[in-house]
C-alpha cells in the first residue's frame, strides 16, 4: 500500500440496488470491509484485461 494519505477515492453508481445490496450482504458474510471486495474485483479485472502492469502492483505493495 502507498505511504502517507495518498489514497485514491471514486464514486461509483452501481446502477441496481440488487448489485448493491449483494454486494454488502457478501461483505458481512465474509467478515471484510465492501472496499476489499469491490478493489479485489476491480484489480482481478484489469489483470485479466492486461491492465494492471507488475510495476504498478509493485508500487502498491510498496516493493
Amino acid at each position: 500500500m502507498s505511504k502517507g494519505n495518498d489514497r485514491k477515492r471514486i464514486n461509483v453508481d452501481l446502477g441496481s440496488p440488487a448489485l448493491y445490496r449483494a454486494l454488502k450482504f457478501a461483505a458481512v458474510e465474509r467478515n471484510v470491509p465492501a472496499r476489499q471486495i469491490v478493489v479485489e474485483a476491480l484489480q482481478e479485472w484489469l489483470e485479466r484485461n492486461h491492465l494492471l502492469t507488475e510495476s504498478a502492483r509493485e508500487r502498491e505493495d510498496g516493493r
